[in-house]
């Protein structure tokens, strides 16, 4: 009888690994600057690209972000030939909805998570043009030394803590001898960092951060807060 031919196996196509630092490098987590900037404001109409000494705040907001380092990203409803050209960054047009006066900033920062696919160790770092100090720059690196997440904050002072405060028509206590006020901070928006899976499970405050005090932030709500921005920074070339 004829011999049916031996058929030879199929060779299977196994892809070869990636060397050991080509997979380190891919899983090397990135570093996200955020830029928020809205058109409505009330306060401050158009304060994103309103000139402080020659320079809008968005603008001061991408020097400082040029000098942090990292993807830098800006999410407005500002069309995009309004805004500055350089340092380079990425422009996100922010959805009308998430463009509102009540629009939490954890739900624009989860909207960007999802398009643009951070990672769970992606590092995130928040900053709100608003928010100036002349060494801006240099409070994030040090920052970001540290523990993550952390927020920069302004300590207030025993004057104004919140434990005097009295509510009229309610009871409430004596006030506190005020060398027992615990003390007491409010974020001031000059940083935020956190992570990107913190970013996703909204739960920046459930870590715990690290609050660092940064004395000399000026945080522009209303007009008089412009004022005193001109007034204390506005010779200065970075804020």
């Amino acid at each position: 009888m004829p011999k049916t031919p031996s058929t030879a196996p199929e060779t299977l196509a196994v892809a070869s690994p990636l060397p050991s630092s080509t997979r380190l490098r891919l899983a090397q987590p990135k570093r996200w600057i955020v830029i928020p900037t809205r058109q409505g404001s009330k306060g401050v109409p158009n304060k994103g690209l309103r000139p402080l000494a020659g320079k809008s705040l968005v603008q001061r907001a991408l020097d400082v972000a040029a000098e942090v380092g990292g993807q830098t990203l800006v999410t407005t409803d500002y069309p995009h030939h309004l805004l500055p050209v350089s340092p380079p960054y990425q422009y996100h047009a922010r959805p009308a909805m998430l463009a509102q006066d009540t629009t939490p900033m954890s739900e624009v920062l989860l909207f960007l998570a999802q398009a643009y696919q951070w990672g769970t160790d992606d590092l995130i770092v928040l900053l709100q043009p608003t928010s100036l100090h002349p060494h801006r720059a240099g409070l994030i690196v040090q920052a970001l030394k540290g523990s993550i997440p952390a927020v920069s904050v302004d300590r207030y002072p025993d004057r104004w803590h919140p434990h005097y405060a009295i509510t009229p028509g309610r009871p409430f206590l004596p006030p506190p001898c005020r060398q027992g006020l615990p003390t007491r901070y409010r974020p001031n928006g000059l940083f935020y960092l956190m992570t990107g899976g913190m970013v996703r499970s909204s739960s920046l405050w459930l870590h715990k951060p690290v609050y660092v005090e940064t004395p000399g932030t000026i945080n522009i709500d209303e007009e008089t807060d412009w004022q005193d921005a001109e007034a204390v920074y506005g010779n200065l070339s970075n804020l």
